[in-house]
């Protein structure tokens, strides 16, 4: 089972086996992402004041021919 993490504001997402390792392994990404940013002299995105919690569920669709 892999759990994701995705950054809306930032369109940044990374996954790992628990929760916990998903948001550390996403937290390494944005920081890469905002480094990249500020050496390329691009403006950072304005924080986005919502939280959000996505979850998912598998489902067997069965189809007639």
């Amino acid at each position: 089972k892999d759990y994701v993490a995705y950054v809306p504001t930032l369109g940044i997402s990374d996954f790992g086996k628990t929760v916990d390792e998903a948001v550390k392994n996403t937290e390494k990404a944005i920081k890469a992402y905002l480094l990249t940013l500020k050496d390329l002299n691009q403006e950072i995105p304005e924080t986005d004041s919502d939280e959000y919690y996505v979850t998912t569920k598998k489902l067997s669709l069965h189809f007639n021919a």
